[in-house]
């Protein structure tokens, strides 16, 4: 389904408020300029009718007037009083001058008590006529001046009145002085000149409702309005304005009455033509309107153009701008994401590299606790090896001593085997000598015999001694030699230990410097783990920030879509708008905890 787009919603509106206020304006001007023209129209027709009204009823006053001037003449007086010839034919005289300067007059007449004409304005005596049963003349007579019923007349066919006027002589009526009046002459003179704008015209209705003055001079005291609804209505009221319809036309009539005479003077016109100037008005009206919702129009039309055009520049440009805030919002999303991850694990990995500092710093602490005691060992065990090198110094000098002494002993062993073998010598001998002795050798042969075992035991005791300390001296010489051995070996032992207390020495400086730099490389671990945290933190706000820019950027998306929508009144437009990536799954921010 096609919306209206945003052309269209900024036209529609304001051609519609135009065509409105220029429909409701034209109205309403129509209406308004139909009232007050109706209004103005009605005053003019009550205005024309009263001031029509007014007129006949001067006229008939100024009749009466002029007839009770004219009734005053001596010559009328005369005629009406003597009855003789001469007065009579004065008197003719004097009504056909009169009459001939009046052209109203279709007759003057001069009438006796006993209603007979006794002069007229055109001269002819021998009208015998007698009006003596006439109201009008009856009136005359009793001395108030009287007009009569509308007739016909029978010598022009127009509508006629008769005014009678007393002929006075002192207090007393002598006679009538009567006035027969042309109607239409009248109404020649007094209505038909009134204008009603050309829309409509005068009438005039007797009191009997009779038309007594019509433009149409059929309908005169042919038509009796009295019979129609409109004309009881205007015999009931002495003024007015009426609608009324005739053979199937609405008229409009306002109507007065004239003074003396009760007749009604009526103004009428058609509405159709009365309201023919509002009609123009109102063509005019239609005319400006439509003229003006024309220029409205092209005005809207160009105001629309104006603004959605470079509306959907900038729209098109806000399209693209979304799409790669979008895209870009999905990649810091996903940088974000990866830079959290990435974070959390190198979080973890200096977590567990600051373990393993602390615990090599534990355990160079450690190292240098055994390196100290080793030092310190090393020194002693430099002190007793000393001790020790100069022991076997001393067991060197006394093995020396001690085969010296052996040496000697030797000596000595060969001395005594000597001795043995010399005194095993002499118990021969003196055996020998025993021998000779005979018996008495015998106690001497036996002590020689003793000598001699002893000598032979002395000298055995002797040889195994001597090959016991030379076994001794062997032994000697071989430990002699260890000895030597072994003190050379104590020397460099010696050498050896004051090099690995040196050693010692420096590792425990070493260790102490290692024990200085793992603490400071485990402070610095702990700032880079600070600063991991930080940037852990920052990594997952900056996440969350994407994707809530992400978000955003799909809002102001939507909302470009929409706005496209309402500019180019497209339902569906998703085809026409830049590619935009979206994040199918929002980036999880994984708060890390970290140990003191």
């Amino acid at each position: 389904m096609k919306k209206l787009n945003l052309k269209l919603k900024i036209i529609l509106p304001i051609v519609t408020l135009i065509v409105l206020s220029m429909g409701f304006a034209t109205f309403f001007s129509y209406r308004s300029s139909s009232i007050i023209l109706e209004q103005s129209i009605t005053q003019k027709i009550k205005g024309i009718s009263s001031a029509a009204a007014h007129n006949l009823g001067v006229w008939c006053q100024d009749k009466i007037w002029e007839l009770n001037g004219l009734s005053g003449l001596p010559e009328l007086k005369q005629g009406v009083l003597s009855y003789q010839g001469k007065n009579l034919a004065q008197a003719d005289d004097t009504l056909v001058s009169f009459g001939e300067k009046r052209n109203l007059y279709e007759r003057l007449a001069l009438v006796n008590k006993n209603g007979e004409y006794l002069a007229t304005s055109d001269g002819d005596r021998e009208v015998r006529l007698n009006i003596q049963d006439r109201p009008y003349f009856q009136k005359a007579l009793a001395g108030n001046p009287a007009v009569s019923p509308v007739l016909k007349s029978r010598v022009s066919g127009h509508p006629i009145i008769t005014v009678a006027v007393p002929i006075k002589e002192g207090s007393s009526v002598a006679g009538v002085l009567v006035g027969i009046i042309d109607l239409q002459k009248v109404t020649d003179q007094l209505i038909t000149p009134l204008d009603t704008g050309g829309a409509g015209y005068l009438y005039v209705l007797d009191d009997s409702g009779r038309i007594v003055s019509h433009p149409d001079q059929s309908l005169v005291l042919n038509n009796q309005v009295a019979e129609t609804d409109f004309g009881r209505q205007i015999l009931r009221q002495q003024h007015g304005v009426h609608l009324y319809d005739y053979q199937g036309i609405e008229k409009i009539a306002a109507f007065c009455t004239a003074p003396l005479l009760n007749w009604r003077v009526v103004a009428t016109a058609d509405t159709e033509t009365l309201f023919a100037m509002a009609k123009v008005v109102r063509n005019k009206s239609l005319m400006i309107g439509g003229i003006v919702i024309l220029l409205g129009l092209f005005l809207t039309l160009w105001l629309g153009v104006s603004i959605t055009k470079p509306v959907v520049r900038e729209l098109t440009t806000l399209e693209v701008s979304s799409a790669e805030v979008s895209t870009a919002a999905s990649q810091v999303a996903a940088t974000g994401q990866s830079l959290a991850q990435g974070a959390s694990t190198q979080a973890e990995t200096v977590q567990d590299f600051s373990l393993v500092l602390e615990s090599i710093s534990q355990q160079i602490e450690k190292n240098n606790l055994s390196t100290a005691t080793a030092r310190d060992f090393s020194k002693e065990t430099q002190v007793l090896t000393e001790e020790a090198g100069e022991a076997m110094q001393n067991l060197d000098q006394g093995m020396d001593q001690l085969q010296e002494a052996s040496g000697e002993m030797a000596g000595i062993v060969r001395t005594i085997e000597e001795i043995a073998f010399k005194t095993n010598l002499l118990s021969l001998n003196a055996a020998v000598e025993a021998a000779r002795a005979g018996e008495a050798g015998r106690g001497f042969s036996v002590v020689a015999e003793e000598v001699g075992s002893l000598a032979a035991n002395t000298a055995k005791a002797a040889q195994e001694t001597g090959a016991l300390i030379q076994a001794n001296l062997e032994r000697i010489k071989v430990n002699t030699n260890l000895v030597r051995t072994t003190s050379q070996g104590f020397a460099k032992l010696t050498d050896m230990a004051g090099k690995s207390a040196v050693l010692m020495s420096e590792i425990a400086e070493a260790n102490q410097e290692q024990t200085r730099e793992v603490k400071h490389l485990n402070q610095s671990m702990r700032q880079v783990d600070d600063t991991i945290q930080n940037q852990s933190s920052f990594a997952e706000e900056s996440a969350a920030a994407s994707e809530e820019l992400h978000n955003q950027a799909r809002e102001v998306a939507q909302v470009v879509e929409n706005l496209g929508q309402v500019i180019h009144g497209m339902k569906d437009r998703a085809d026409e708008l830049p590619v935009r990536t979206s994040l199918n799954k929002p980036v999880t921010a994984r708060l890390l905890t970290h140990g003191a």
